[in-house]
C-alpha cells in the first residue's frame, strides 16, 4: 500500500498571489484539485496527506476536499521549509504503507501512468524521480553576464511525484532535521547518505506553476488534452515509453 504525501505550503513569491498558489484558479478548479483527484484514481494510492501553510488548514476546507476525495486523510501545516513540510506529512502517513510518494501541488498535470513508473521503480529500486534532460550547454552567468559554459555534460531536471522506502526516508529525514533547508528536494537526502536513486523518463508537460505565465501555460495544455497524445511530449521525448538507462 501507498501513501502520498502532496505538498502544497509553499508562500508561491514568485507567483506574486494575495492566496496560496495552489488555491488559484486553473480552468474552473483549483490548481490543488487537479493532483489530489489524480491520485485520487491511482488503486495503490490508500491515503492522500495535504499539505499547506497553516492559515489554510482549517476543518471546512478540510471537510469539503474530504467530500470530494475521500482517500485525503488529513491536512497539514507546513514548516518553514519545502523538507519540513514534507517532514509533517511523512509522520502523518500510516504505518503499514511501505512506499509513499512525494508530489509538488503546483504540478497539476502529473500523468497517472508516470506515477505508475515511479510506483513500480520505487519498488524495484527502493527510490525513484522522473526528469527530464537538459539539451544544448548549460551556462552560469554572475552579475547580468556570462560566466561560464558547462560542456559534454549530461544535466537533468527533476521532477515530482518522487517515490521513496517510506521508512528509510523518515529516518533519514529525522537524521537532518536542522538541515532541511540545504536539500532541495528528498532525492538530494537518499543521494546525501549514499543511497542510489533511480532516474526515468518524466514528461515535459508535467509543469511546476511558479508563474503566472506557467499557469496559462498549464491551461493551454489542458485545452488541448483532449486530442489522443501531446505532440509536445512526444517530439521533446521521442515517445512515452522510452526511459533512461
Amino acid at each position: 500500500m501507498i501513501s502520498s504525501v502532496i505538498a502544497g505550503a509553499g508562500k508561491g513569491r514568485r507567483f506574486k498571489g494575495n492566496i496560496p498558489k495552489v488555491f488559484h484558479e486553473l480552468n474552473g478548479r483549483e490548481i490543488i484539485e487537479y493532483s489530489l483527484e489524480t491520485f485520487q484514481r491511482i488503486d495503490k494510492v490508500t491515503e492522500i496527506i495535504l499539505v499547506l501553510p497553516y492559515k489554510w488548514t482549517e476543518h471546512k476546507r478540510f471537510k469539503k476536499l474530504k467530500k470530494d476525495f475521500p482517500k485525503l486523510k488529513c491536512i497539514i501545516p507546513g514548516g518553514r521549509f519545502r523538507e519540513e513540510s514534507v517532514y509533517n506529512g511523512l509522520i502523518n502517513c500510516s504505518g503499514q504503507n511501505k512506499i509513499v510518494l512525494i508530489h509538488d501541488g503546483a504540478r497539476p498535470l502529473a500523468d497517472m501512468s508516470l506515477i505508475e513508473k515511479v510506483i513500480n521503480n520505487t519498488k524495484k529500486h527502493g527510490a525513484c524521480i522522473p526528469v527530464y534532460e537538459i539539451f544544448g550547454s548549460v551556462k552560469t552567468a554572475k552579475n547580468g553576464f556570462l560566466e561560464k559554459t558547462m560542456e559534454n555534460s549530461k544535466y537533468f531536471v527533476a521532477q515530482t511525484p518522487q517515490g521513496f522506502d517510506k521508512d528509510l526516508l523518515i529516518s533519514l529525514m529525522e537524521k537532518i532535521k536542522r538541515h532541511f533547508e540545504t536539500f532541495p528536494d528528498e532525492s538530494s537526502i537518499f543521494r546525501h547518505f549514499g543511497y542510489n536513486v533511480k532516474i526515468i523518463r518524466g514528461d515535459l508537460e508535467n509543469i511546476k506553476i511558479t508563474t503566472k505565465e506557467e499557469l496559462k501555460m498549464a491551461e493551454r495544455l489542458l485545452s488541448a488534452s483532449s486530442s489522443e497524445s501531446s505532440p509536445l511530449t512526444l517530439s521533446r521525448f521521442g515517445g512515452r515509453e522510452k526511459e533512461y538507462e
